[in-house]
């Protein structure tokens, strides 16, 4: 047995040198052992970033509103607690699709509430494409 740091005598190793060419471009002359190739490099795995922003309406404000006894920071805080595990959650069943290529990220960035009754027409696009 030999120590995984130790080649065996049979083995050479061959010097790293700089080879200029004729043009002047340099190469590199490996080094490896003479007796086997390396092993070849794993790609880095790429991670991929979602930065998700939560909407919460007045709707379901008012229902946090009415279990925290009508106290506003209270009802902020349950909302804020809750969309963060609910993120977390969704950040862990991303983190198990297991994928040499990619890593995939979800981070809750923004958390906005609407605290008071409004309108608002969301405006939806029908896009043709022919």
């Amino acid at each position: 047995m030999f120590d995984a740091r130790i080649p065996p005598p049979e083995v050479k190793k061959t010097a790293r040198r700089k080879v200029f060419n004729s043009t002047g471009k340099n190469y590199n002359r490996s080094a490896s052992w003479s007796a086997r190739q390396s092993r070849p490099r794993r790609e880095a795995v790429l991670d991929i970033y979602l930065d998700l922003v939560a909407v919460i309406d007045y709707k379901l404000y008012s229902k946090y509103l009415a279990l925290a006894n009508y106290n506003s920071p209270t009802a902020l805080q349950d909302i804020l607690e809750h969309y963060a595990f609910v993120f977390s959650g969704i950040d862990m069943l991303y983190q198990d699709i297991k994928s040499s290529e990619y890593s995939i990220h979800v981070r809750l960035c923004k958390v906005y509430v609407l605290q008071v009754v409004i309108v608002i027409q969301f405006i939806t696009f029908t896009l043709i494409l022919w």
